[in-house]
């Protein structure tokens, strides 16, 4: 196996690992189970967890843009700045020794990280096939660019909105005290 086959589906597994646990905290949040196991560790550890998202994303599209050659389109772009100023704001919060105060500002990146990412995984869709898929009069590359799908729904953009996602819902626990 080659190391983009592993780092594809390195990334794969993760978002599908985060997407079970999404379901499982519906779950027990509709079954109204109070305090579990997993909100405790999102209490917790939350501001740690959305740090390393964060940092994988950053070092993931790093990977793939630098490494693989994968062209990054105009939206990608745009994600990468909000992924990549929460690695700096959520490290420097760790480094502080968990400073919450950066919470809000890190939840309105991911917020406005997720809402372009929102867009972005809205292009894939067949409604969307007549939108001009390069995203920008400044680009040749195409946002609707797929280098990789896996189980049918997980691709590139769809990991950026699920990363998105955790963070803004971990970093929403870890400010709760």
């Amino acid at each position: 196996m080659q190391l983009t086959e592993l780092v594809n589906w390195g990334m794969i597994l993760g978002a599908l690992f985060i997407h079970i646990i999404f379901i499982v905290v519906i779950i027990l949040k509709l079954a109204k189970k109070g305090d579990n196991f997993l909100l405790k560790v999102f209490r917790e550890k939350g501001l740690l967890i959305a740090y390393l998202l964060s940092l994988a994303g950053m070092l993931g599209s790093l990977y793939y843009s630098e490494v693989v050659g994968y062209a990054p389109c105009v939206l990608c772009w745009w994600q990468r700045i909000f992924v990549y100023s929460n690695v700096f704001i959520l490290g420097l919060a760790l480094y502080k020794g968990g400073d919450k105060s950066v919470i809000p500002y890190a939840q309105i990146l991911a917020v406005v990280g997720g809402f372009i990412s929102i867009y972005h995984n809205a292009l894939f869709l067949p409604m969307f096939k007549n939108v001009d898929p390069t995203c920008s009069p400044f680009s040749n590359v195409s946002c609707t660019e797929n280098y990789f799908t896996a189980l049918g729904y997980i691709n590139i953009p769809v990991i950026a909105l699920t990363t998105f996602i955790a963070i803004f819902i971990l970093l929403k626990y870890a400010a709760k005290k």
